[in-house]
């Protein structure tokens, strides 16, 4: 920014009006930009990927939105894309004009997520092994029972894995890979979701999974047929890589500082009653590393 100053019988006194000018300036520009009212929450989305939200602003962090939107004062928005490769990119980080962009905020990343700026965490979850009590394999109380199953019993397990994921290891590690049936945790049909294995489990297409915990816990909760069971899976001190358990975000645009502090203002205020939205849709959650 250039000021020209005229009228003035001293060089450095027309400098120091400049660069008073400019002090002046700055300021309130900066204070306008951090007071504009934001008119919506606009939040990234999976349209369909339940438990954590749908189009229908049925899932736990669909709520979470709203209890969101209703401390700023604000509706909520969402910008809906399939929550796999290529979701930041079209959702948090798509422009739309002039410094703007399709939506500011995402309910819910790891902690240590890179592409974009991971707000503090809220809360704690793991993977599970799941299985439909009454079909054979409810003496499994515990992830060790399955290793330690006789022979016979376990020539008749179809455990349901992703091509991702800490399943695969995990049966690695237990010598139970030859038991494994695979499936692609992002097909070309993206109205697959990873929930779907709960159905081949009550189906009984596969008789086991390991699948997150969110996952497990909503469809036992929903499902009235079965009796499903789910057993949390812990991290391994002694085994760094076979990691089950993880501290989740949210997320915004890397230099949205003001925006996160906002964002971390509201976890920290409302811990309890998003726990509360958790428990509703039986999340299984986990003390955190670091109280929040």
């Amino acid at each position: 920014m250039n000021f020209r100053i005229t009228g003035c019988g001293s060089n450095s006194f027309g400098r120091y009006l400049a660069t008073l000018g400019l002090a002046l300036v700055l300021p309130v520009n900066a204070a306008a930009q951090e007071n504009s009212e934001r008119e919506a929450l606009k939040v990234c989305a999976d349209g369909n990927n339940m438990p954590y939200s749908n189009k229908d602003k049925e899932g736990f962090e669909n709520k979470i939105a709203e209890l969101f939107g209703d401390h700023l004062g604000v509706p909520v928005e969402y910008t809906f894309f399939p929550q796999r490769m290529g979701f930041i990119r079209n959702t948090l980080k798509a422009e739309v004009g002039i410094e703007d962009y399709k939506c500011d905020l995402v309910m819910g990343v790891p902690e240590k997520f890179d592409i974009a700026s991971p707000t503090d965490p809220y809360y704690r979850t793991t993977y599970v092994l799941a299985y439909v009590k009454g079909r054979g394999f409810d003496e499994v109380e515990k992830a060790e029972d399955v290793v330690n199953l006789p022979e016979e019993k376990k020539e008749k397990l179809r455990f349901g894995l992703f091509d991702r994921g800490p399943a695969q290891l995990w049966l690695h590690e237990n010598d139970l890979m030859e038991y494994g049936i695979p499936y692609r945790s992002q097909p070309g049909d993206t109205r697959t979701t990873i929930g779907d294995m709960m159905d081949r489990l009550i189906e009984d297409e596969v008789n086991m999974t390991i699948i997150y915990g969110p996952f497990a816990g909503w469809w036992a909760k929903k499902t009235d047929d079965v009796d499903i069971k789910v057993i949390p899976l812990m991290n391994e001190p002694d085994n760094p890589s076979m990691r089950f358990e993880f501290n989740m975000s949210m997320a915004v645009r890397y230099g949205d500082d003001e925006w996160k502090q906002q964002v971390n203002d509201f976890i920290h205020s409302h811990k309890d009653e998003i726990h509360e939205i958790l428990d509703e849709y039986n999340i299984p959650t986990l003390p955190m590393d670091q109280e929040i």
